[in-house]
């Protein structure tokens, strides 16, 4: 994933998140709308992954996780 690895499970529901309201969110912010993501613990992991994935398309992307589980490896962790 990227430069390292993330949990695989969670990849996938981030990248399964990504098909569903990523183009809708991208659209929103180039609308002028400033997003931001939030979740907790399984939710907090993909939305940190999802947060990885978005951030080329929406530079100001910001992320709040509550109870997040290790999901990404030390080469990925600067990143978010």
């Amino acid at each position: 994933f990227g430069d390292g690895f993330g949990h695989r499970g969670m990849v996938e529901a981030a990248r399964w998140v990504h098909e569903q309201v990523g183009p809708a969110l991208i659209r929103l912010y180039t609308s002028g709308y400033r997003i931001t993501l939030l979740g907790h613990s399984l939710g907090a992991g993909v939305g940190a992954l999802l947060t990885l994935i978005l951030r080329p398309h929406i530079s100001n992307l910001c992320c709040y996780g509550f109870g997040t589980p290790a999901c990404v490896d030390e080469n990925l962790m600067p990143q978010l």
